[in-house]
């Protein structure tokens, strides 16, 4: 990368998102990842990116007693850890957040732990350039500090009822609420977000339907009562559409 263009990118690297296409652009440019965008589902209103931007205006704008937070539904492998652990980032570096990251087993929160540290390395040439220092000595908790003293951070736990009593913090996500071992433990983690300096928490809840009456079924009959709004969507929704070049429309249609 040459200077003018590290420059360039420095200087929108904290520009806010006034829309989804503007954080897709984002996690493009800087993290290098294309998200889904959009849904063709009847029953889906979200994608990875769409939920994201609501979570992230959401919190933008100061809404959380209006919408103190979001149930994240969809299928297995969409994108559902990967797009948690973008928006965490991008919520430290934009708003200078604490976040909480409770995982419903350790095999998922290795995963975020991963995808975090990935981004975090990605970013860390603008994070640098703009005063900050990033601390990414431990794995499970990464912290930038601005040049107030102030620090961002995304800590990573599991579900266990000692993890769960984590200190409060801004932002809190659950992974695979519905495979959750220690029901105990994720009603202690609820308590985890908090109002800090005027500033009103947000709780984003995700995970795939297990279970006819788990605890993702029990949230959902919930929502309405806890101010909680619904996205949603499937592996359809995600997947890539099968180009010409494969499928030949020009071709004679051949009975199988």
């Amino acid at each position: 990368m040459d200077a003018q263009t590290k420059e360039a990118l420095t200087k929108s690297f904290l520009v806010p998102f006034q829309d989804a296409k503007s954080l897709k652009d984002w996690v493009y440019t800087y993290l290098d990842i294309d998200l889904p965008s959009g849904h063709v589902d009847p029953d889906s209103n979200s994608s990875p990116t769409e939920w994201m931007y609501e979570a992230y205006k959401t919190y933008r704008d100061n809404q959380g007693d209006a919408t103190p937070g979001f149930l994240v539904l969809s299928s297995r492998e969409s994108y559902k850890t990967l797009s948690e652990s973008a928006l965490a980032v991008i919520l430290m570096v934009h708003f200078g957040c604490t976040v909480a990251h409770l995982a419903a087993i350790v095999s998922q929160a290795s995963k975020a732990i991963q995808y975090i540290d990935s981004f975090i390395t990605k970013i860390k040439p603008f994070v640098e350039a703009l005063g900050r220092k990033v601390d990414a000595q431990s794995k499970r908790n990464i912290s930038i500090k601005d040049g107030t003293g102030n620090v961002a951070y995304v800590n990573v736990i599991v579900a266990t009822v000692t993890g769960a009593n984590s200190e409060h913090t801004n932002i809190l996500t659950i992974d695979e609420i519905d495979i959750m071992r220690f029901p105990r433990a994720y009603e202690e983690a609820k308590l985890i977000p908090g109002m800090l300096n005027g500033q009103f928490p947000l709780t984003i809840k995700t995970s795939t339907r297990k279970f006819a009456f788990g605890l993702m079924e029990k949230e959902l009959q919930n929502a309405h009562n806890a101010k909680e709004t619904i996205l949603r969507w499937n592996i359809i929704d995600v997947t890539e559409y099968c180009k010409p070049e494969r499928h030949r429309p020009d071709l004679p249609k051949e009975k199988r």
